[in-house]
C-alpha cells in the first residue's frame, strides 16, 4: 500500500466520522428541540425561572 492510498483512506474515514457525528447531533436536536418548551411548561417553569437557573449555574461554574 502506498502512502497516498493510506492518506486517502485515513482522510475518508475521518470525513465519515465527522459527518456521522454532525448528522446524529443535529438529528437529536431536531427531534427534541420542538418539545423542550412544552416539557418545561408542563413542569410549571416560566422563562424567567429558566433564565435565572442557567445564569446562576454559569456563575457558579466560573469560580
Amino acid at each position: 500500500m502506498s502512502t497516498t492510498t493510506t492518506t486517502t483512506t485515513t482522510t475518508k474515514n475521518y470525513y465519515w466520522r465527522i459527518a456521522g457525528f454532525y448528522f446524529f447531533y443535529y438529528a437529536f436536536v431536531g427531534m427534541f428541540a420542538p418539545y423542550w418548551s412544552l416539557y418545561l411548561r408542563s413542569i410549571h417553569f416560566d422563562a424567567i425561572e429558566i433564565a435565572k437557573e442557567r445564569y446562576t449555574e454559569l456563575i457558579r461554574n466560573r469560580k
